[in-house]
């Protein structure tokens, strides 16, 4: 009798495990004390949000979330049948009460008739059972997550992990049009969001990029509009030496956010792009390359390519007139020698070498930004002498304008002559 005392007493005590983000789910296990002792799952219900029934699971999942009080049965008339205007609307709660219980019991959970309880004028959801909500989890654990996590701590970020995978799917999401669920759903997403921005920041600076990469399409798939996870991807992407890839995925978003918004991508998008196309075009720029660039045209330039083919067509138009007069001109190559700065940092250093090459350069001096760091700029009638001028009044101007930017600079330069 002892022995069935003990058990009787565990299942009664057995804790509801209640599920709410994706699929709304509610579950009860046991340890029993048997010669086996396995953990056994006595119960478990999936609940339809859309169904005939669906009150009765609102019902059911508001007294779960307001479970450290009571509520009182008008407030639930009020938050379930606000449009009924029937003459006895306590009768109808009363009756979904009931039907609630009856599916517990059918669905054997132990001591079902108690999981709704009513005591002094007002409803409480299993005041004698320990209940867990995998929301509350997620608020919780994200919360730990923000002050233990380490790049270098491999626990810490498998806890993190797993904390983001609590997230199934917005809170309740087949009841979106009930306000305090849906009021929930942004409230937990943006939880889940921050979690998932600190851990796949941690994930990058441990160089875990495919774990990094996972997260990122998770969150813009719940949310294509996040752009800050696409930069993180963009960054992933970018540092597991895929820049096309990033350059690509750009692309996409830049699609989406001007079809869906009619507005272009971020400042940060726009620096991760910035910084893709150096990855790929970022290599220093000799005479060859410099021949290559006027003469071999290719299909993949994109819309960064329009400056490009402006300062092409000018170069070919002196490299013809020169032909004719005889009079030299120059091409000069500035590469921003900067590598050992971060990426976002050589990006804001381009711009500046731009903003000084406009201030600096006469009108009729054309320039052109390849990649992200180098530019070239043509020099109509100079020397070689005269070039090397131009480009050391540039790099002067530079350094006076920005004199805390840790930059230096290489030039190499090329005779439209020896072009022909």
């Amino acid at each position: 009798m002892a022995n069935q005392t003990n058990a009787t007493t565990e299942e009664s005590s057995a804790t509801i495990h209640v599920n709410m983000l994706g699929t709304f789910t509610i579950f009860q296990e046991i340890d029993r004390t048997t010669a086996d002792s396995e953990t056994e799952k006595l119960a478990e219900i999936s609940a339809s949000l859309t169904g005939r029934a669906h009150r009765l699971w609102l019902l059911i999942a508001y007294l779960v979330v307001n479970r450290d009080r009571g509520v009182s049965p008008q407030e639930l008339i009020d938050l379930l049948w606000p449009e009924v205007t029937s003459s006895n609307p306590a009768s109808t709660l009363q009756n979904n009460v009931s039907r609630a219980r009856a599916i517990f019991d059918e669905a054997n959970f132990t001591d079902a008739r108690n999981l709704i309880k009513y005591t002094d004028g007002l409803y409480y959801w299993a005041p004698d059972t320990s209940t867990t909500l995998d929301a509350e989890m997620l608020e919780r654990d994200a919360a730990r997550v923000e002050k233990e996590i380490s790049p270098e701590d491999p626990e810490s970020l498998e806890f993190a992990l797993e904390t983001c995978r609590l997230y199934r799917g917005d809170f309740l999401s087949a009841a979106a049009d009930v306000s305090w669920c849906a009021n929930l759903a942004v409230y937990y997403r943006a939880i889940y969001k921050h979690l998932c921005k600190i851990t796949v920041s941690a994930l990058l600076e441990a160089g875990r990029l495919g774990e990094a990469r996972e997260l990122c399409l998770h969150v813009t798939s719940l949310d294509p509009a996040a752009e800050e996870f696409h930069v993180l991807l963009m960054r992933a992407l970018i540092m597991d030496g895929d820049a096309t890839a990033a350059l690509e995925h750009y692309q996409t978003v830049e699609a989406y956010l001007a079809e869906t918004y009619d507005i272009r991508p971020s400042a940060e998008l726009e620096t991760q792009r910035e910084i893709a196309l150096q990855e790929l075009y970022g290599q220093s720029m000799t005479e060859e390359s410099i021949r290559s660039f006027l003469f071999e045209s290719t299909e993949e330039e994109g819309a960064f390519a329009c400056s490009n083919a402006v300062f092409r067509e000018i170069a070919l138009l002196h490299l013809r007139e020169m032909t004719r007069s005889g009079v030299d001109s120059h091409i000069i190559a500035i590469t921003i020698d900067n590598q050992m700065l971060k990426n976002e940092r050589r990006v804001i250093n381009a711009k500046r070498v731009a903003q000084i090459l406009s201030s600096t350069l006469r009108a009729s001096d054309p320039f052109t930004k390849v990649g992200s760091n180098q530019f070239l700029v043509l020099l109509p009638s100079a020397n070689r002498e005269n070039a090397q001028m131009v480009f050391e009044r540039i790099v002067a101007r530079f350094h006076e304008v920005f004199p805390h930017a840790a930059v230096a600079f290489k030039v190499s330069m090329v005779s439209m002559g020896a072009l022909q």
